[in-house]
């Protein structure tokens, strides 16, 4: 099965603009990376985060940075907790789209197997 932009917007009306060829391109990357068998239901779900996804991040630009572990200004500092998480996931929780299809990607069947 695959998706189409309408299925997009429905999660992020922000990418209703968004560039014809970016859309294409976001949505054959999320039609050819989202296994029917492994999702079943939940695959169009799947499809729709991960081109939202991919899309906001080459929407933003710029370059990819990491979570943030301390900083310091001047007298100030502060710290934050950084989850151990691949580059993957590090990658998908940089948008409300990836967290999605991290949720449903944890919710597989694999996902439980040790």
């Amino acid at each position: 099965m695959s998706i189409v932009w309408s299925n997009v917007t429905d999660i992020a009306p922000a990418l209703v603009s968004t560039p014809t060829g970016l859309q294409n391109y976001a949505l054959r990357y999320a039609n050819d990376n989202v296994d029917d068998c492994a999702f079943g239901t939940t695959a169009d779900d799947a499809r729709a985060a991960l081109a939202a996804h991919a899309a906001t991040l080459i929407t933003r630009g710029g370059g990819v940075v990491g979570a943030v572990s301390s900083e310091t200004l001047g007298p100030m500092s502060r710290t934050y907790v950084v989850p151990n998480v691949s580059q993957a996931d590090a990658l998908l929780a940089q948008t409300p789209f990836g967290q999605m299809y991290l949720q449903l990607l944890n919710l597989l069947p694999s996902a439980f197997v040790p």
